[in-house]
């Protein structure tokens, strides 16, 4: 299982790229926040494999 962080500030985008990705039986989208702020406690908490930075 692959652990995705998602981090972009336009909500639209984010939903649709976590519904996406969510589809993958391969991937577990493990937050999708909406700041850099957000993102690194996010990161240091969580640990994903793989962060999308927009």
């Amino acid at each position: 299982m692959m652990r995705v962080l998602l981090v972009d500030d336009e909500p639209l985008a984010l939903r649709r790229l976590e519904i996406l990705l969510s589809r993958r039986p391969w991937v577990e989208v493990v937050a999708a926040v909406r700041d850099g702020h957000a993102a690194a406690r996010a990161a240091e908490e969580l640990k994903p494999d793989v962060v999308f930075l927009d």
